[in-house]
Order: C-alpha cells, then sequence, then structure tokens
C-alpha cells in the first residue's frame, strides 16, 4: 500500500490557498498494479481523495480518454508506459490531481454555480442514456446471422404492390380500416378518408421495394399475407393503412462477399432503428403519455405557412423578433395538449396549447417544426423534443444508469 499525505502547509496548488488537510491514500490493489487483469474488478477503490473514491473502472475509462498530451510524462519528455508499475503509478497521481481541482472547485463554492451544476447533471444524463443505449439497443443488434442475410437478400428481389389511405390522424385511417374490412370498396374509401395525394399512377396504389422504405412501414408492409390490411402505421407524411394486392420480382446485383457485408450492415442499423422505436413506444405507455390529436392539429394549424432559415438580405438566421408567433386562438388556449408522468412516483405533467405557444414563440428558427413538414412531421418533431429526451432521462435514472460508477466516471472527466 502506498500513502501519500498533504497538508494545509505542505503544498501550494497553484490556486493562490492551500489545501484543507486531505489524506490521500493510493491502495495498490496488486493485480491492477502488476497488469494481471483478472485479479482486479471495475469496483476496486485504488484511490480515496475526500470522500471521493476512484475504482479501477474510473481509471480505465480515464486512460481510455486522454490525449496523449494529458499523459504522464517522464524525464526526457516522453509519455510513460502505463501498462507498467510506475505508469499506472503516475497516471493515477493524474486522476487524483484532477479530483484536487474538483475538491477545491466546491472550497470555493463553484459547484454551487447553477451552470456548473446544471452542465454536470446534462453529462452524467447524457453519457448514462448512451450507455443505456449500448446495452439495451446497439449491443442486441450487433449479431448477424447468415438466415438474415439471406433472408434480406431474398425480399429484395421482391416489390409489393399495394393499396394505401394515408391520413393526418390514427383515428381516422381507423374508421377507414374498418370500412374496408366491412366490404366497401377501396377507392371509394380512400376518397373519403384520404388526405394525401394519389399514387404514380393517380390510384390509390403503390409498388413497395425492400428496402427503400421506412423501417417500421416497411416491416409492417413485407408481414402482410396476400389480401391483408396492415393496422394504422405512423410515418412523418400522416397515418397508412395498406393492403397486398400482388407482388413481382425485381432484378437485383449479385450477392458477393462485399455486397453481403453491406447488407449486414444495413441490418444491424435497421436493428437499431426498430429496437429504439419499441423502446420508445414502450416507455411511451410505461409513463401514460397521452396526447390530444385535435390539439395538435389546432397547433400545426396556427404554425406559420412559411419560415425561411435564413434572411436573404443578410444571409443569417432570421431573428426571433421576426418570428412570426404561433396563431391560435384564445379560446383554445387552456386545451390540454398533452400529459405525461416522467416520475412514475410522482404526479403527471400537463401541457396545454398555451403552454406549448409560449414555448414556440420563444424558438429560434432552427428549434422550431415546420409546417413545410407536414403534420406527421410535426408530430414527431415534438414529441422528440419534449418527450422522448425525458423519458430516456428517466429511464436511465429507473434502471440505475445514472449511479452506474462507469457513468459517474465518464462525466468525472
Amino acid at each position: 500500500m502506498i500513502e501519500m499525505k498533504t497538508t494545509r502547509s505542505a503544498r501550494n496548488t497553484g490556486w493562490g490557498v492551500t489545501l484543507p488537510l486531505l489524506i490521500l491514500t493510493v491502495m495498490a490493489v496488486s493485480a491492477f498494479l502488476c497488469g494481471c487483469g483478472g485479479g482486479s474488478s471495475s469496483d476496486d477503490v485504488i484511490a480515496t481523495v475526500g470522500d471521493q473514491n476512484i475504482t479501477v473502472g474510473d481509471y480505465e475509462t480515464l486512460l481510455a480518454k486522454m490525449e496523449l498530451g494529458e499523459l504522464p510524462f517522464d524525464d526526457d519528455g516522453l509519455p510513460i508506459d502505463t501498462s507498467t508499475i510506475e505508469g499506472k503509478q503516475a497516471f493515477a497521481k493524474v486522476i487524483v490531481h484532477k479530483e484536487l481541482m474538483t475538491m477545491k472547485a466546491r472550497d470555493l463554492g463553484l459547484d454551487a454555480d447553477p451552470q456548473i451544476s446544471q452542465a454536470r447533471k446534462a453529462m452524467i444524463e447524457y453519457n448514462a442514456g448512451k450507455l443505456m443505449h449500448e446495452e439495451l439497443v446497439k449491443g442486441p443488434a450487433e449479431e448477424v446471422t447468415e438466415a438474415e442475410i439471406n433472408d434480406y437478400y431474398a425480399k429484395l428481389k421482391t416489390v409489393r404492390n399495394c393499396r394505401f389511405i394515408i391520413s393526418n390522424f390514427r383515428d381516422d385511417v381507423m374508421s377507414a380500416r374498418e370500412k374496408i374490412m366491412a366490404g366497401e370498396l377501396w377507392d371509394t374509401v380512400a376518397d373519403e378518408y384520404n388526405d394525401g395525394s394519389r399514387g404514380p399512377s393517380d390510384n390509390y396504389t403503390l409498388p413497395l421495394q425492400w428496402g427503400r422504405m421506412e423501417d417500421s412501414f416497411e416491416e409492417a408492409v413485407f408481414a402482410l399475407e396476400l389480401g391483408e390490411v396492415t393496422q394504422p402505421v405512423e410515418t412523418i407524411y400522416g397515418w397508412w393503412i395498406l393492403r397486398y394486392d400482388s407482388s413481382e420480382e425485381t432484378r437485383v446485383v449479385e450477392l458477393d462477399e462485399e455486397y453481403r457485408k453491406r447488407i449486414s450492415d444495413t441490418i444491424t442499423a435497421r436493428k437499431v432503428n426498430l429496437l429504439q422505436k419499441q423502446f420508445i413506444e414502450n416507455s411511451r405507455g410505461t409513463h401514460n403519455f397521452r396526447l390530444d390529436e385535435a390539439a395538435l392539429w389546432s397547433i400545426y394549424q396556427g404554425m406559420p405557412e412559411r419560415e425561411d432559415f435564413l434572411d436573404p438580405a443578410t444571409n443569417q438566421p432570421v431573428p426571433k423578433s421576426e418570428l412570426g408567433t404561433l396563431n391560435v386562438p384564445v379560446s383554445e388556449l387552456g386545451r390540454e395538449f398533452y400529459t405525461v408522468q416522467f416520475d412514475l412516483e410522482g404526479a403527471a405533467e400537463t401541457w396545454t396549447i398555451g403552454d406549448y405557444k409560449a414555448v414556440y414563440d420563444d424558438m429560434s428558427v432552427f428549434q422550431r417544426p415546420k409546417k413545410t413538414e407536414l403534420l406527421g412531421g410535426v408530430r414527431k418533431k415534438i414529441l422528440q423534443d419534449m418527450i422522448d429526451r425525458g423519458l430516456l432521462i428517466s429511464e436511465a435514472r429507473e434502471r440505475g444508469y445514472l449511479d452506474r460508477p462507469e457513468v459517474i466516471g465518464e462525466s468525472r472527466a
């Protein structure tokens, strides 16, 4: 065990003042210091600075992040080999120095500064979300089998001809679906409920080829048996229902090793997208999220018809003072827009149209959703910015990620 002690009179820190009495103990976890990895765990404490423990996991996380210029140097100005006992001890001192600086910041009250405190909180939340994503979404998506590659390649050869109806609201396509299932003609129902344009052949048909559409949309279409109708499918363009009417073969390139690798990468990205989407949908349900679609429509209708990002005269972002406000009738301002329970042990958070108008009117031209994005795009942006980010923090807290040692270590670096 190596013990180093410094007292108020023993050393000046460079802050112009001296440190309070501090006992620093560098605990020589033998297997760790000797480089025999199996004898130490990430939770083993290698140093204690005041009331702050530094673990093997902290050490390894910080070492992986360090730039060359931040590593300890020997007398000749060369980086010390951190695989040696001397190198490990030298780098431990680098970490200790960082903790001493943190302690001094606390002594000076800098940790109480709201901006610093908020920045640290945001860093912990970011790193916790990143780790949660890696473990629950990215990790499970990385394994791709030969069967998956072959199945994906086979689907690329198929074009499915489908009938469609697209509406701004889920309730409308559900009503349309009920009428279709009851035997009414597709075109008759589509004339009543379709809010978009007709297909490329000026009717309600679309040829859909695997690998060219949004993942969840594609999954819904290619899960159908001939003649079946999907449940409502949400996209940035609106809510869809589709019926699989026929299929035909199309030519694709030969499946060589290079193409196989590309397909494998595509499958991984696809899995990540679908798992992330499912994770968010489950979280919305768990946290009792509810959105009033009629309120969303009122907000959408009140947005400026067109809004440029840059002022053509100055080529600079349009200033807030020149942006249009959300033009919603006064009678609508008190209407509930959404409710969500970010803290499952606390009360639900409820926003009215008026609450959202106050936020919207204060947004920069880059922050606010645009009417040109269509209702589905506006819905997606609002949910991502105001709901899903908060839900990811809630999930990280509930699953213990905010307290994970590697998250704390990463955030302290």
